[in-house]
């Protein structure tokens, strides 16, 4: 197995909401397409309160990592490279 790629797409929403992330697309090495999701988080979903840009990015590191533990079991972090990108 061979390196996976995780694009995580942040969004700044302003002062009055916050952090979120909008995309993400992971690249799970394996010779297919990147896999590409839209999602709409506005605040973080245990606190219902609006989250900073290292919020967001932790908690969308936290959601992909459990779609790359299901699809490439036990990859050490190492092998998993991630970029953060700012949303249009």
């Amino acid at each position: 197995m061979g390196e996976v790629n995780a694009t995580i797409f942040v969004e700044n929403r302003g002062p009055e909401k916050g952090y979120g992330y909008s995309q993400w697309t992971i690249d799970f090495g394996k010779g297919k397409e990147p896999v590409v999701e839209n999602v709409t988080i506005l605040c973080a979903e245990s606190s219902q309160r609006y989250m900073s840009e290292e919020e967001a990015v932790n908690e969308a590191k936290n959601r992909i990592k459990v779609k790359i533990e299901k699809e490439c079991l036990n990859i050490p972090d190492d092998k998993i490279k991630w970029r953060v990108e700012q949303s249009d």
